[in-house]
Parts: C-alpha cells; structure tokens; sequence
C-alpha cells in the first residue's frame, strides 16, 4: 500500500469512527429531549427534531456539505422516504432533506 493510499484510508477510518461516535452519543442525548417534548405536547416532533440538529451537527463536524437540485419536486404532505443504504451517511442525508412541517 503506497503512502498516500495508507493516509487515506487513517482518514478514512477515523472519520468513520467519529461519525458513529456521534452517532452513538446523539441517540443517548435525544432521550432527555424526547421526554421533553413529550411532556410539552410535541412528541410527533421529537424524530424530525433529532434528525435536523443531528444532521446540522455531524456536517459541521465532519466537513460535510450537500447541494439540494429539485427540491421543489420533493413531496410536502405526508410521504415515505426510503434510503438504499449505500453509505452510512443515508441518516445525515434524510436530515438534511425531509422538508419542516
């Protein structure tokens, strides 16, 4: 493996580990929050909620950004999204493009 190859993949690695490190602590975090908005009568909110400042969060973090083309053709009523999985990143990614309600 050539240098450049081995300090990519170090990168790699570790973005990877910080990405479900943040992961890991945003879903232990949000509990307190869901009971929150429980409490305040706005427990349907608490996913979309969690989704948002995760995203937001983990982008900063991790230097990621995402340009949105054809955002006027995603759905405004209600709708199911479904992710392929072919990254980890399908949760920071639905964050990011779910419309607010």
């Amino acid at each position: 493996m050539a240098a450049s190859q081995s300090v990519a993949y170090i990168r790699y690695c570790v973005r990877l580990g910080v990405y479900l490190a943040v992961m890991a602590f945003w879903g232990i975090a949000m509990i307190p929050v869901s009971l929150a908005y429980s409490i305040v009568g706005r427990r349907f909110e608490v996913g979309q909620t969690a989704m948002r400042s995760y995203s937001r969060f983990i982008g900063c973090v991790l230097g990621l950004y995402l340009e949105l083309e054809g955002a006027e053709h995603l759905p405004t009523e209600p709708a199911v999204l479904l992710m392929n999985h072919q990254s980890v990143l399908d949760v920071w990614l639905v964050g990011w493009i779910v419309p607010t309600r």
